[in-house]
């Protein structure tokens, strides 16, 4: 009898183990789910290339956003800038933001009810009332006229990369389209040989900026065009491009500017013009560059860049100084890439870097102003990369 009962006593506990594991593998699976997703429907948020900063511009004092909360499970707490809001049907939310100041951060916190924890901060920016954008059509030209021949220039490349598609960054709106576009019109317009490389991983960049070291030489120019996110390391203040592949908190896929400055100081191209739209670009910019002398004639100019188109020249022309930038201003490209198409596009035959960059650095900042931001374009010789003197020049074809 004594060991009947201690048989059951033993089946007993072990019973009693078996669900205790069991009740211990539901609340790890269960906790081990994806948290609240919290999605802004209203007003469109706008990312910047700094993979953190998200913002939304707005015409009134009391902007309404409006979301929608997705959950494994029940929430407990939902709360906007620390004050409780219900959810309506379909897990909508609709909470009015008081903008006592010209800008305000908004904190979205969710929490369900086995802890899991989710929050969204964007900043909210009352816009002022925008002046009337001018028409294509209206487009000043600019640049001087195209010689007769311009086979003193050289032989123009590009390569031009896209970022969107981050697997572990917040996602980009423009690049890709910005990239797409860049390509169209230095191929089409000005007869560039164009390499288009979209959502493109460390080793695509790094292979293609390889390739191009080893195949172009001193009767080639080149163009390198990147849009994407920038990263800045606050410990040595150095600027980084990020591809695709890139952890946000690990800098062992990111493209430091020491890295790219690296391949281009090695490539024996007359002119190099690197065009960087990501946050902290002015990180890769050195001295200022000088202008040339004001009350020369258009053939004396003409004879002076053909002057320039044999000299050793390495710029970098970038949307903004150490700083975030616009992604997106409402349009299919960034603020910057608008610009730089524009003047390309009103370019009646040869145009210098700076002279672009002199028309781009004025719209881009006022389309930054409009929206709360600060926003000042940079052109200067890249820091280590072997300028000796010139500029790049855009020669369009007939």
């Amino acid at each position: 009898m004594e060991g009947l009962r201690a048989s059951v006593a033993r089946l007993e506990s072990e019973s009693r183990d078996q669900r205790e594991r069991l009740e211990r593998l539901r609340q790890q699976t269960a906790t081990s789910g994806t948290g609240p997703v919290i999605q802004i429907l209203q007003p469109e948020l706008r990312t910047m290339r700094d993979g953190k900063s998200i913002r939304a511009s707005v015409a009134v004092d009391r902007p309404v956003v409006v979301g929608r909360v997705t959950s494994e499970m029940e929430l407990v707490t939902f709360t906007v800038n620390d004050r409780a809001e219900k959810l309506l049907a379909n897990n909508v939310f609709r909470t009015e933001i008081t903008l006592a100041r010209p800008e305000e951060t908004v904190r979205i916190v969710a929490i369900d009810r086995q802890g899991r924890r989710s929050g969204l901060d964007f900043v909210l920016a009352r816009e002022p009332r925008a002046a009337p954008a001018a028409s294509a059509a209206s487009e000043p030209p600019v640049g001087l006229p195209r010689p007769a021949s311009a086979a003193a220039f050289g032989t123009y490349h590009a390569l031009v990369i896209g970022n969107n598609d981050y697997k572990l960054l917040r996602p980009l709106k423009t690049a890709v389209a910005d990239a797409r576009e860049v390509a169209r019109v230095l191929e089409q317009d000005y007869g560039f040989r164009v390499r288009l490389l979209l959502n493109a991983s460390r080793y695509d960049m790094l292979a293609a900026l390889n390739d191009l070291r080893e195949k172009l030489t001193e009767k080639d120019n080149l163009l390198i065009y990147y849009a994407g996110h920038g990263e800045l390391d606050d410990r040595n203040q150095r600027g980084h491009w990020l591809p695709i592949d890139a952890e946000p908190s690990s800098t062992a896929n990111w493209i430091s500017n020491v890295a790219i400055t690296d391949v281009l100081n090695a490539m024996t191209v007359q002119q190099l013009l690197v065009v960087a739209d990501s946050c902290y670009a002015g990180t890769m910019t050195r001295s200022s560059l000088g202008r040339l002398e004001g009350g020369l004639s258009e053939g004396e100019r003409l004879r002076l860049l053909s002057l320039m188109a044999h000299q050793r020249s390495r710029m970098v022309m970038t949307s903004g100084g150490v700083e975030p930038v616009l992604d997106s201003t409402g349009g299919s490209h960034s603020a910057f890439a608008h610009a730089f198409l524009s003047v390309l596009r009103a370019n009646v035959g040869v145009l210098p870097g700076q002279e672009l960059f002199g028309h781009l650095r004025l719209r881009v900042a006022s389309v930054a102003d409009r929206v709360q931001m600060r926003q000042v374009p940079e052109y200067a010789p890249i820091k280590y990369a072997g300028h000796e003197s010139g500029d790049f020049v855009f020669v369009r074809r007939n």
